[in-house]
């Protein structure tokens, strides 16, 4: 598990970000749904090009993520753990992301762009009723469309070349 230096810090304090009273926060904690924290992790990767780790002990769920924050200046995501959900009245359903305060403003910034380009859609389309357009997806999706014609093709093949649905 990882360790705050001995005698580095005296405590840790939380408090809303509309409502600091102390100093201005080393870290942020957002509690969101998954597909929030999908839109969370593509806006730092946006800006960092790096990967977001995802830390998970079963019972430590913010205060690793926290402590990793603080020690490697890069955002965690975690899965909340029991004093999350007793003390923080955490959903089964959330997660959290820990991001270094002086990153939150390029993380707005990232998800702003994200909005303004439809990179990614926050709710998704729901796919009952819907067919994917993978041409859709930004730099891959030519492939994908490319990749399912071909199978296609080599189906019809395979069946003899029917055309009217033989």
């Amino acid at each position: 598990m990882p360790r705050l230096p001995a005698g580095k810090y005296k405590a840790l304090l939380t408090m809303p970000l509309d409502n600091i009273i102390y100093e201005p926060p080393q870290v942020v904690m957002i509690y969101g749904t998954p597909g929030q924290m999908v839109k969370l992790v593509t806006a730092y990767v946006y800006i960092s090009g790096e990967k977001v780790t995802l830390s998970a002990s079963g019972k430590a769920g913010s205060d690793t993520a926290v402590v990793e924050t603080l020690l490697t200046g890069k955002p965690r995501l975690a899965l909340p753990g029991y004093g999350d959900r007793i003390v923080g009245h955490v959903e089964d359903y959330e997660m959290l992301f820990v991001t270094p305060a002086g990153m939150l403003g390029d993380i707005i910034n990232a998800l702003k762009e994200q909005s303004r380009t439809n990179f990614i859609v926050y709710p998704p389309m729901p796919s009952i009723f819907y067919r994917v357009d993978f041409g859709s997806i930004p730099v891959i999706g030519h492939l994908y469309d490319r990749f399912l014609k071909e199978i296609d093709e080599k189906m019809k093949r395979e069946r003899g070349g029917g055309t009217n649905g033989e």
